[in-house]
């Protein structure tokens, strides 16, 4: 006859989860995005077949590491949702995930507006992921409109 085990002496299955509370420090935080940011800088070589006495444009070949929830989580060495799973037990860690999302969103508007980023991009990120739009929107718009022309209509008929 089996003997069935308490809940207590159970083995979980799976990994333990790897959280630690220095990944929702400022400190932290600052240190992935400087390691984007470093990891951004374009990188300068020269070409290898240089003659003596010749004049050689350096090669510049830009790059980009935008600080993203999914870089954070390899950076950490866990996939990404749980990095979610987290936020979602641990309001200061979720503030840390807003803080990396915000400094995306900056970089993002920012390198847009220069032309460092194909703008084209930057605005479907900042779209999907930042709540941000260039939709104007018309219903709104059409009873502003209306509302002024009735208060005009009004006005002009002395019926105010």
């Amino acid at each position: 006859m089996a003997v069935k085990k308490s809940k207590k002496t159970e083995k979980k299955n799976g990994r333990p989860p790897k959280y630690n509370p220095k990944y929702a420090t400022e400190e932290y935080v600052n240190g992935f995005i400087s390691y984007c940011r470093v990891n951004s800088e374009p990188e300068v070589t020269m070409p290898d077949d240089i003659e003596e006495g010749m004049i050689v444009k350096p090669i510049i070949r830009k790059r980009l590491m935008l600080p993203t929830i999914e870089r954070f989580a390899k950076y950490i060495g866990v996939h990404f949702d749980t990095l979610y799973d987290w936020a979602s037990k641990n309001k200061k860690f979720s503030e840390s995930l807003s803080r990396i999302k915000e400094e995306q969103k900056e970089w993002l508007f920012d390198n847009g507006l220069l032309g460092e980023y194909n703008p084209m991009i930057a605005k479907l990120i900042l779209s999907s992921n930042h709540g941000m739009s260039d939709k104007v929107d018309q219903k709104t718009t059409i009873e502003d409109k209306n509302g002024v022309l009735r208060s005009l209509f009004n006005a002009s008929q002395g019926n105010e």
